[in-house]
């Protein structure tokens, strides 16, 4: 059931109550995530890659993953509207010459 099985600990609690406010969570003082540093122009040297040879996890490329995501996603329904637009109008010129 994902209860522990030894006795409560003594003392405070660690961590937040999930029944806080927003503000309540944002006044904590905890550290804040931080995205991790690294070098820009990394030694050839040691590294094999260079973030510009290999920037898949950048933000960059998510924005244009989610663009490219969106295109497929716009183009299959403009798709799938002009299949019911033809089908409907031969539906309708046949109705008419019969």
């Amino acid at each position: 059931m994902g209860l522990e099985l030894g006795a409560p600990s003594k003392g405070e609690a660690s961590g937040m109550s999930s029944f806080l406010s927003d503000t309540e969570i944002m006044d904590t003082q905890s550290e804040p995530l931080t995205l991790p540093t690294f070098d820009r122009h990394p030694n050839p040297k040691t590294t094999s890659q260079t973030e510009e040879e290999n920037p898949v996890g950048s933000p960059q490329f998510r924005a244009m993953q989610r663009q490219l995501e969106k295109f497929k996603r716009r183009s299959l329904m403009l798709t799938v509207v002009l299949v019911v637009a033809v089908v409907v109008l031969v539906g309708l010129v046949s109705s008419i010459l019969d």
